[in-house]
């Protein structure tokens, strides 16, 4: 391995595997005021320490990865008070979550191109200050348009910044620290997606500066100036590959399809569905079939294509695709419509309706925290369970909902929100790992990309389809009633969506799991892994060493014949020629060590090369062990099903007794019910007539109410005439 000041160590140094060196390396050319002062220097690399950055890497990637993501939910709780605050409609207002929606779905796949290009520490900062911009443009926005184009810009910011996060993380660390920083990233997105409703809650409440509601964005300000100054020395400069090309048709076909797929839905509602609506939800499935013509097409010719459609040959992993972006399709709109359901509908403050989410935000820790080994243990399935209690939840918080309306307190709609967050917390936390389990090494990387851009594109036409549902259920006219209702009816579409993604689970392969089989297998092949793991690490730094070395070489040479080219325009050109052999002697001798280390690394991979022979070997016997012991569980399994076969057989005699007594006990109450049921429909009639009553009351009030303001009205018109009268009295007297 090569240490960061540019000397070498031995294989077992405790650094990092693929770190890379920072951009400020060497400089080129150097000016005439600082060669006196390069060549008192020797001429060296100067790479951060992985001891220095390893505290900030994961604080500052973090940091991103947070406000990113915390503004595709903090906007929801403020979307009433701005929907007040600039006079526009309930369709532009949901642009404002569906534009950021779709400006980071279509860039993901480009950000990530991007950071191969132009050095993914780069595009972060890049990306993260346009982010902080587009923040402060949001907050000054003086209408509604320019609202939604900052936040079109927000979301490409984050489309740059995002794909970085996870490239680095992945680079940076390994083994157990990289499943603690992939842990991290997961637990900073649902904090972010739970409690930024309390987040953006507190803030208008507190109305900072009477600035209100325009401070939800604002607050990624501070938070992005303070990872941007932190980013150049914590982050890693990676290592660029220039052969990256990038596929901006691509990503316009992309666009226009789900403009033309999202722009009729939104708009189309409220304008009453003209003609141009159903011309643009015609024309969105021939935009997307050009995009994925044009896609083959750039495959087949050797370009990048935007979506590397030789994944989609992995069924499993297109069943995949279909479940995040059915699942996400639930989740944004849901917070979309419960907001506001509960400022509007129930007269919420956005403080008070940020508390209310705290309780879905508790049942999202208590699950997601064993989520992960949930599903180690029980495979998929662990997401159908999380989606159906989600589902589940959404039918407990519409019977809420319909008993406990406009005249009780929100409190009770808590205990069927921690029910929906724990539902959230099961399926939402392994769902990426789950679809991206048989992906080939390979293609990790696009297929990742193309899962983060699939769950965007669902929760912005979720918001588009769940929105209709529900200003459709408000009627032209809203009042209490209606927005329980309009609530009630999106959330049976969200909880549809929970189960048909419960559904499309069932068609991701089965994982066959054995769990004494299991335990064997990895006591057994735990030498062998392990072997296995340290000689591909051993590789793998080798190979990033004689990479590193090689560039180090020819670095050095071309800083060599650079000052040489220069001093031989100075006084002094003899001096100066000494002092710079000197110093590339230096060079060469270091060059000499670190060829001599090299040697003695290849010596120990070809040790570890034996030790891997042996470490196979006895993963052969491992796996004849596994064997025998898979056959011998078939045959207890037989066994077991033999036996509950005789106990369904027993269940079935006892339940058709059961059965008959029941039915004999419903004969005898089928007539108490109909006595209650014409109880209850007098008691129905009475109240309508007293609703009738109430109604005429109303009336006459109005009409009194309105003679009595024509009366006051005639009354200001003659004091203004006798006013005048006088005027012109006195004037004339």
């Amino acid at each position: 391995m090569v240490a960061k000041s540019g000397s070498v160590t031995s294989p077992s140094s405790p650094t990092t595997v693929g770190e890379a060196e920072p951009e400020s390396q060497i400089s080129s050319a150097p000016d005439q005021d600082s060669l006196e002062t390069g060549l008192d220097r020797d001429v060296k690399t100067v790479m951060a320490s992985p001891r220095e950055n390893r505290r900030l890497t994961l604080p500052v990637l973090l940091a991103g990865t947070f406000v990113a993501f915390l503004d595709i939910y903090i906007v929801n709780v403020a979307l009433p008070t701005t929907q007040k605050a600039l006079h526009t409609s309930t369709s532009t207002i949901q642009w404002v979550v569906a534009g950021y929606g779709i400006a980071l779905a279509v860039g993901l796949v480009t950000g990530g191109r991007l950071g191969d290009l132009i050095g993914r520490k780069t595009m972060f900062i890049v990306g993260l200050a346009l982010f902080t911009i587009a923040s402060t443009a949001c907050g000054l926005a003086p209408e509604a348009a320019a609202l939604i184009a900052a936040r079109v810009a927000q979301g490409l910011a984050a489309s740059l910044l995002l794909p970085q996060v996870l490239g680095m993380i992945n680079v940076v660390y390994s083994g157990v620290g990289r499943l603690r920083a992939y842990t991290a990233y997961g637990l900073t997105i649902g904090l972010s997606a739970v409690f930024g409703q309390l987040i953006g809650g507190a803030l208008i409440q507190a109305d900072l500066g009477g600035f209100g509601w325009r401070t939800i964005y604002w607050i990624n300000v501070p938070i992005g100036l303070l990872a941007i100054a932190l980013a150049p020395r914590a982050l890693p400069a990676l290592e660029r590959r220039p052969r990256t090309r990038l596929d901006l048709m691509g990503a316009a076909l992309l666009a226009a399809g789900l403009l033309t797929l999202i722009l009729p839905l939104v708009e189309g509602r409220q304008d009453g569905w003209p003609v141009w609506t159903w011309y643009c939800l015609a024309a969105a499935p021939a935009v997307f079939a050009v995009f994925l013509a044009y896609q083959r097409r750039l495959k087949r010719s050797g370009g990048n294509p935007l979506v590397d459609l030789d994944l989609f040959t992995d069924r499993a992993f297109g069943v995949g695709l279909a479940l995040a972006m059915t699942y996400y399709l639930a989740i944004t709109s849901f917070f979309f419509v419960l907001s506001m359901y509960l400022q509007l509908g129930r007269g919420l403050s956005p403080l008070h309706a940020g508390l209310l989410f705290g309780s879905l935000g508790v049942g999202y820790i208590a699950t997601s925290l064993r989520s992960s080994k949930l599903a180690a243990r029980f495979g998929r399935q662990v997401l159908a369970v999380g989606a159906c209690i989600q589902a589940l939840g959404y039918g407990l918080l519409a019977l809420s909902v319909h008993h406990f309306g406009a005249g009780h307190p929100v409190v009770w709609l808590a205990p069927a929100l921690a029910l929906i967050g724990c539902g959230i917390g099961l399926a939402l936390a392994p769902m990426s790992g789950t679809v991206l389990a048989d992906v080939a090494p390979g293609h990790a990387a696009a297929a990742a990309g193309l899962l983060a851009t699939m769950q965007q594109v669902g929760g912005a036409l979720g918001v588009a389809v769940v929105g209709i549902v529900y200003f459709a259920g408000l009627g032209p006219s809203a009042h209490a009633g209606s927005f329980g209702r309009a609530f009630t009816l999106a959330l049976f579409v969200t909880a549809a969506f929970c189960l048909v993604a419960a559904c499309l689970v069932q068609l991701l392969p089965k994982r066959r799991r054995g769990r004494s089989v299991a335990k064997a297998a990895d006591r057994l092949l735990g030498s062998g892994e392990a072997s296995g793991a340290s000689l591909e690490r051993d590789l793998a730094e080798l190979d990033v060493f004689r990479a590193t070395l090689q560039e180090q070489f020819a670095q050095q040479a071309i800083r060599a014949h650079q000052l040489l080219d220069r001093v031989e325009r100075l006084d002094g050109v003899d001096t100066v020629r000494t002092r710079l052999a000197a110093v590339v002697t230096a060079a060469d001798e270091r060059a000499a060590a670190a060829r001599r280390r090299a040697d003695v690394a290849e010596l120990a991979l070809r040790e570890s090369e034996e030790a891997r022979s042996a470490a196979q070997k006895s993963a052969a016997d491992a796996l004849a062990i596994v064997r025998i012991l898979e056959d011998a569980l078939e045959t207890a399994k037989s066994e077991r099903e033999l036996l509950l076969e005789r106990e369904r057989s027993a269940a079935a005699v006892t339940a058709e007794h059961n059965a008959a007594a029941v039915r004999a006990r419903a004969d005898s109450d089928g007539q108490s019910s109909e006595d209650r049921l014409a109880l209850a429909d007098l008691g129905m009639r009475s109240l309508q007539e007293r609703l009738d009553r109430f109604q005429r009351d109303l009336d006459a009030a109005r009409a009194e109410l309105d003679e009595e303001r024509e009366k006051r009205r005639q009354a200001e018109l003659d004091a203004a005439e006798s006013r005048g009268k006088l005027v012109t009295a006195t004037v004339h007297g």
